[in-house]
């Protein structure tokens, strides 16, 4: 990514670049904790309404890991065990 961001802004320096597309010193928000880091990729989009809305690239060790259980190797959607399906399917998933 640092490459591509040099390579796309020749002309301007390359603290000025860095600055733009990775700037120092910012708390990064990522699934309900706070990281400072340096070197996130950032960026800008805008809705429909011309609202500007900031973006980043979070990095892979920020991401919470998630454990899965198994389904039961007798059990299948179609069998009418409903009662097991619901359990298996999460809240926020429903």
């Amino acid at each position: 990514m640092r490459a591509w961001a040099f390579r796309r802004a020749i002309r301007q320096g390359r603290k000025k670049v860095k600055e733009k597309y990775f700037p120092s010193g910012k708390t990064y928000v990522f699934q309900g904790r706070k990281h400072q880091a340096n070197w996130i990729l950032n960026g800008f989009t805008k809705n429909k309404k011309g609202e500007e809305r900031e973006n980043n690239l979070p990095k892979l060790s920020w991401i919470k890991s998630e454990k899965h259980i198994k389904v039961k190797s007798t059990a299948s959607v179609y069998d009418g065990n409903e009662i097991y399906w619901a359990m298996r399917t999460p809240v926020h998933c429903v």
